[in-house]
């Protein structure tokens, strides 16, 4: 079974996310989709967002409402200690689930990052790199070309992010087109 694991906040989940996952899973990169919540991105403000618990639930809740099996919440990071390091994750999946051949799913804005993470080199040289476009930020092409493992996907841009959802909602302007169904966080 090969799985794409998405990583990310989710704070909220959006359509946007939903619209990445369905398109890996429509044009077969991958036969599920994994949606994995970060308690604690190293990268990020950690006290800024929901729970961890809040948003398992949210995205369960979506999940169930757009029911496609082949949509999963992954809640292995809420159970590791923080922070969270992609290579734990994957070493941690590995050992649980050996059947399976996992992938990363990113944006090209968080590969711009990549330098940052920790261990950075087992990454790229052990799991499939997915990289679906982000207006405004390009993979470094040498990146690319060195990285056999890394594939910049021609996929649609889907123009919505979790921070313009926060911002929208903090500004009492409408946001709740953006987020599906279900979730928790249309109420």
């Amino acid at each position: 079974m090969r799985v794409g694991l998405f990583f990310g906040t989710f704070d909220p989940l959006h359509n946007g996310h939903l619209a990445v996952a369905g398109y890996f899973l429509a044009e077969e990169y991958v036969d599920e989709v994994w949606l994995v919540p970060s308690p604690q991105n190293p990268l990020k403000d950690a006290s800024k967002i929901a729970s961890i618990e809040k948003r398992i639930a949210n995205i369960q809740r979506a999940l169930n409402a757009v029911g496609e099996r082949r949509l999963r919440v992954c809640d292995i990071e809420a159970k590791m200690p923080t922070p969270s390091y992609t290579v734990r994750t994957l070493r941690q999946l590995g050992k649980k689930f050996p059947g399976a051949t996992f992938s990363l799913i990113m944006g090209a804005d968080t590969a711009t990052t990549l330098h940052q993470w920790r261990e950075v080199n087992k990454l790229l040289n052990n799991w499939d790199i997915l990289i679906y476009p982000r207006r405004g930020y390009q993979v470094d092409k040498n990146l690319l070309a060195m990285c056999v493992r890394m594939q910049m996907v021609d996929a649609p841009l889907f123009e919505i992010s979790a921070t313009q959802v926060r911002q929208l909602r903090a500004q009492g302007k409408s946001w709740r087109c953006f987020v599906p169904a279900g979730s928790g966080e249309r109420a």
